[in-house]
């Protein structure tokens, strides 16, 4: 059996990840930058996609519905882990929760 010794990273995520390692230490946060930014950098690009597809105003819709869509989540998984404090649910119950 030949063993492949070669490195390879995989998608492109994981080179700005790399990246951003490199350059901010090798934390969490540092690590989740180029995902945060390029997150944040579609709602615009989606805006000029779409104004130009659908017209201006369908475009403003986009990003309202993603932004709530962000609260919504935020919502649920701050429920979730209220209960956990309070021992309302288990673990296992959470599981459940999604479904």
């Amino acid at each position: 059996m030949r063993w492949n010794m070669e490195f390879h990273i995989g998608p492109i995520t994981h080179y700005f990840s790399f990246l951003s390692g490199l350059i901010l230490g090798w934390t969490p946060a540092a690590l989740a930058y180029p995902d945060l930014l390029f997150s944040v950098l579609t709602i615009p690009l989606m805006y000029v996609l779409i104004a130009k597809m659908f017209g201006r105003n369908m475009a403003l819709v986009f990003p309202t519905a993603i932004s709530g869509f962000i609260v919504i989540t935020e919502i649920n998984d701050q429920e979730i882990i209220n209960r956990i404090a309070s021992g309302r649910v288990s673990m296992f119950q959470i599981r459940e929760y999604g479904k």
